[in-house]
């Protein structure tokens, strides 16, 4: 077993990939970063867009080598300013559908391809989910709405999580017949 439940920081090529939760959304005000503030934790920001932009396959291929990034992002752009109105359209619809109605009446293309791939990632990547089983309605009401940049903990999540255990006695691997 490993301390950290969903969360997992491994070492790869010289670096750390988070397994399972990767980075802290809006970090103004989210609880998280004032922990992390707290604990002395070293945060970065980064931009989930040009993460994606620059997405490069385990082949060394990249899925979207001639993509306007700036015009995919413009796209992206207008699904997450038009999303409220999306659901309030079809409150009963999964993210899914919704996706998909609203790339339909966008001109084909490989921008409007790789906004919708942009689109699909995030809410996925936020929600933990599939855009197929998530409710839109559900979508609307995820969380507090904090402001600030995304941020990554500099050497791993594990960090947060090393930062909660530190002077606690713990087991694993062991069944839990009493909690005190």
């Amino acid at each position: 077993g490993h301390l950290g439940g969903r969360t997992r920081s491994v070492p790869f090529a010289g670096g750390v990939v988070d397994l399972g939760a990767s980075w802290i959304h809006r970090s103004d005000g989210n609880p998280l970063a004032s922990f992390c503030e707290r604990h002395g934790l070293e945060r970065r920001s980064f931009d989930l867009d040009e993460v994606l932009a620059r997405q490069v396959c385990l082949d060394g291929t990249t899925p979207a080598p001639q993509v306007d990034v700036a015009r995919a992002g413009v796209i992206e752009g207008r699904f997450f300013a038009t999303i409220t109105e999306l659901v309030r359209a079809r409150p009963n619809a999964m993210m899914g559908e919704l996706i998909t109605a609203f790339f339909a009446a966008e001109p084909h293309g490989a921008a409007t391809d790789w906004a919708r791939f942009i689109v699909t990632t995030a809410i996925e990547a936020d929600l933990c989910a599939p855009v197929d089983d998530i409710a839109a309605a559900n979508y609307l009401h995820d969380g507090p709405a904090y402001g600030g940049d995304d941020v990554v903990v500099v050497g791993g999540y594990a960090r947060m999580i090393e930062a909660l255990a530190r002077g606690l006695e713990i087991r694993l691997d062991s069944v839990v017949e009493k909690v005190i």
